[in-house]
């Protein structure tokens, strides 16, 4: 083995031990706990559910044109509720229902 391979060699370990140690920094790194209020912990509170009081103007103007994504998108703003529950409650706008689901 001549000095050539040995340093080829260290090189290639140094390499490895690098980048476990920089992705172990990067991971620990992400796994901070984020500052009272930003945005990580606020994504994690529930959102508040859908409320009859909710302004739906532009969620009928949406329907109205046609745009169901608009209107699905514009719910969720709305209301904040979470992508599955806006789609079903503008299904039931379209069906000619209420949102809330409650349907006399």
């Amino acid at each position: 083995m001549t000095i050539t391979h040995v340093a080829l060699i260290v090189l290639g370990l140094l390499a490895l031990l690098y980048a476990y140690f920089g992705m172990s920094r990067s991971r620990l790194a992400s796994r901070k706990r984020a500052p009272e209020g930003s945005l990580d912990q606020q994504s994690l509170i529930e959102p508040e559910p859908a409320s009859a009081s909710a302004d739906l103007g532009e969620v009928h103007a949406a329907l109205a044109r046609g745009e169901m994504v608009v209107a699905v998108k514009a719910y969720r703003d709305a209301t904040g509720a979470g992508l599955l529950e806006s789609k079903q409650a503008v299904d039931r706008l379209v069906e000619g229902g209420s949102a809330t689901g409650s349907q006399t």
